[in-house]
């Protein structure tokens, strides 16, 4: 639609018509002349930060020029006259030209004749200044390009922190990790990736400072409240690191996430930069370009081990190759780093999938530029390979209600336009179907699981007890005597003479001899399955070498106990890592004979609420989640997991994680950010017929972002993935942002 500014159109409705006919010209130019210097130093600070700072006329006659050209945003009302433009510009031009003591003059005299009008007056010529000055922002954020170099920090942030950590050696960051955190680290990609995110971190805030556009945030309740419940969560992760046990891990993160204090309050910063840095309409540009360019990245490497391209020979690992690290890694690490398209684990390229397929999949429905949109479904495209291809439960959850969101908040337009509807739908079922004969029906096993672990939440499990599933149900120290007792018979370990004798629970003995290889056997068939070895180790303590004698007690050849025999009766057992482990019931909230539900999460999540009642406030520093888990419930992990040999590193739900490790306090806060975003983008883009390009990339953003929040209700958060919804997370307030003042102005129907 043509942007034509009807004449005689003042800046604000007055009752009086007549008044309006005849004074419109006078009350415009009163109304810039009373606030030239506040509003004409913010359009001068506009055109600087939007890389047009070589001249002030250059620029306003390029937005005259542009007066009669067709809208990206689909105006479809004037809002400003050509009155307005006319005295913009040499209103512009006088405040270039004008010295600062003429000018200080003029507003001495302004202020002087502001004081001899009334209080009424006065009050409405402020309102007419406000107006005029939103009406001028609005129509610079419409009319002029992006400056791209504002947004490089995000541009290296998107399509580079995926790869990056590839291209130096694990060698050279053993010398460096020492120095930086007191600690060399074994997966040597996520800690170069946090190090990368805080090296071009103070780029965010150099940028952020140099190009922010004033917003009015203070008449803006969303963004000041979002702002502040930002700050508050900042504050209380700083207080939690701080006052944590584990200050180390939680000021650089635990390994497998690097999530820690500095990295945490990173996200914050490049939240609140992306707010502020969106300023132009065709801003939304560089972020669809980035994360196309990273997703194409992706699929590459996708293609190349689909077609068996020696990956580690190529020249991403250049660095690797000569290593001394490179040996140390598992073959595991090797399979994910080539597999999983650079994000490391399959949960993670999962996660990454339900921001993308989102985002692109409403920019290729609803954007009407015609290399955008096409290049939209290309990468709609290759976000649902990737997808299948993570084999991501949480993943194809986030995605399924992320589209059930957008066919409820775009319904109007859909029926509408029923016919491109039904074509989307037959090309995702077609694909659907081509990836499960593709995959030989595994596909559809995921939905299936899917499907079952909602069932499953709802059986009823009264009087369930799963040391009834278990060889070993309890286990008792008395002394230098431990009791394992099994479902129909009770094992005693008598280590009181300094050699280990066994006895059956009525006092027998049993015999245990040494067979062929170290461990000791008996012929008595009620422990035929038991079996155990000493040895000695040397383990550190302190960074000092000690010996402990302990006894390694097997299962049908599976080791399920180290027994420290030099520590009984305190420090009786020891984990895989020979740490001191206290054997413990853990106590539990939900989940009750549901524990393998979700994939085992079931378990995990009922014994971490009950955590949540000890942090109120505080919680034990970020990364903390694996040293506050009762690790010692060791039976109930025997159940659920097949082995008691099993250290829980993750929560796998990021928000039992925020509570755990920042207080409920924390979690709630971050919940009530989401809240108001989800409920103001929600009232935005809902039952509209037709949607702009800011709404659009408003509308992408939302959709992307509940995919993300309900997928991190199944997984645990990354450095791989996260810094990619914070940046989201931004921009996508700072596009509602400006659906709201240009609605204010009356642009959209």
């Amino acid at each position: 639609m043509k942007h034509q500014p009807e004449e005689n159109q003042s800046v604000e409705n007055v009752k009086n018509s007549e008044l309006m006919k005849n004074q419109e010209f006078s009350k415009i130019e009163e109304a810039v002349k009373l606030d030239e210097l506040e509003s004409f130093q913010g359009f001068e600070e506009d055109k600087e930060s939007s890389g047009q700072i070589e001249a002030t006329e250059t620029e306003e006659n390029n937005l005259q020029k542009e007066e009669e050209m067709p809208l990206e945003s689909s105006v479809s009302e004037p809002f400003v006259s050509d009155n307005i433009e006319q005295n913009v510009k040499l209103q512009a031009e006088e405040f270039v030209t004008e010295k600062s003591e003429t000018t200080k003059e003029k507003e001495l005299s302004q202020e002087e004749e502001d004081k001899k009008l009334s209080f009424s007056e006065r009050r409405k010529k402020r309102r007419e200044r406000k107006l005029f000055e939103r009406q001028r922002k609005v129509y610079i954020f419409l009319k002029t390009g992006t400056n791209w170099l504002s947004f490089v920090p995000f541009i290296i942030l998107i399509v580079c922190l995926p790869w990056i950590s590839y291209m130096v050696s694990p060698d050279s960051l053993l010398k460096i990790a020492p120095k930086w955190s007191g600690a060399a680290p074994t997966d040597y990609l996520l800690y170069q990736k946090s190090l990368w995110l805080l090296l071009i971190l103070p780029l965010f805030v150099l940028f952020g400072l140099l190009y922010q556009r004033k917003m009015e945030r203070k008449k803006d309740i969303i963004l000041t409240l979002a702002f502040l419940f930002l700050t508050g969560y900042s504050v209380l992760v700083i207080v939690s690191a701080v006052l944590s046990r584990y200050t180390e891990i939680s000021f650089w993160g635990a390994e497998e996430q690097r999530e820690g204090m500095f990295v945490l309050i990173g996200y914050v910063v490049l939240c609140l930069t992306a707010v502020s840095l969106y300023r132009k309409e065709k801003d939304y540009k560089v972020i669809f370009w980035s994360l196309s360019v990273l997703t194409g990245i992706l699929i590459l490497f996708l293609v190349a081990n689909t077609t068996e391209y020696d990956f580690y020979n190529s020249v991403f690992l250049q660095g690797w190759k000569q290593s001394s690290a490179f040996d140390e890694i598992s073959s595991e690490v090797f399979q994910s780093m080539e597999l999983y398209a650079l994000t490391l684990h399959y949960t993670e390229l999962g996660t990454l999938c339900s921001l993308l397929l989102p985002f692109f999949t409403v920019m290729a429905i609803f954007v009407k530029e015609k290399n955008v949109r096409v290049v939209s479904i290309v990468m709609a495209v290759c976000s649902c390979i990737l997808l299948f291809f993570s084999m991501s439960r949480a993943g194809v959850a986030g995605v399924f209600v992320a589209f059930s969101v957008l066919l409820v908040t775009c319904v109007r337009k859909w029926l509408i336009h029923y016919k491109q509807t039904l074509g989307v739908i037959a090309v995702f079922m077609v694909f659907y179907a081509g990836a499960g004969i593709a995959t030989n029906g595994e596909i559809f096993s995921k939905g299936i699981e899917l499907r079952q672990d909602f069932y499953s939440l709802f059986q009823n499990q009264e009087n369930f007890d799963y040391h009834k599933d278990i060889p070993i149900k309890q286990v008792a120290i008395d002394g230098k005597r431990l009791f394992f007792t099994m479902q129909q018979e009770v094992l005693e370990l008598d280590y009181t003479t300094g050699a280990v004798n066994c006895f059956d629970k009525e006092g027998q003995f049993v015999e245990f001899q040494k067979g062929d290889g170290v461990r000791y056997m008996t012929t008595d068939s009620r422990f035929a399955d038991i079996s155990f070895a000493t040895e000695i180790i040397k383990t550190m303590d302190r960074e000092k070498e000690e010996k402990r004698k302990v006894l390694r007690l097997y299962y049908q050849d599976k080791q399920i106990f180290i027994v420290n025999l030099a520590g009984l009766p305190q420090k009786a057992f020891l984990d895989t890592q020979y740490k001191n482990l206290d054997i413990v019931e853990a106590p539990y909230f939900g989940f009750e004979g549901k524990e393998k539900s979700a994939n085992n999460r079931g378990y995990v999540w009922s014994r971490t609420i009950p955590l949540l009642r000890e942090r109120l406030w505080i919680g034990s520093g970020a990364g903390s989640f694996s040293k506050e888990f009762p690790q010692g419930d060791v039976l109930a992990k025997w159940y659920v997991y097949g082995t008691p040999n099993m250290t829980i590193k993750e929560v796998n739900n990021r928000y039992l994680q925020t509570g755990v490790e920042h207080g409920l306090l924390a979690l709630l806060i971050w919940i009530v950010v989401l809240f108001f975003y989800f409920v103001d983008s929600f009232t935005l883009y809902i039952f509209r017929k037709e949607y702009n390009a800011t709404e659009i990339f408003g509308l992408a953003i939302f959709v992307a972002l509940v995919g993300y929040s309900v997928n991190t209700f199944f997984v645990s958060t990354s450095i791989s993935v996260a810094p990619l919804f914070w940046c989201l997370f931004g921009f996508g307030m700072g596009a509602n942002y400006w659906v709201r003042r240009m609605r204010e102005q009356k642009m959209f129907k």
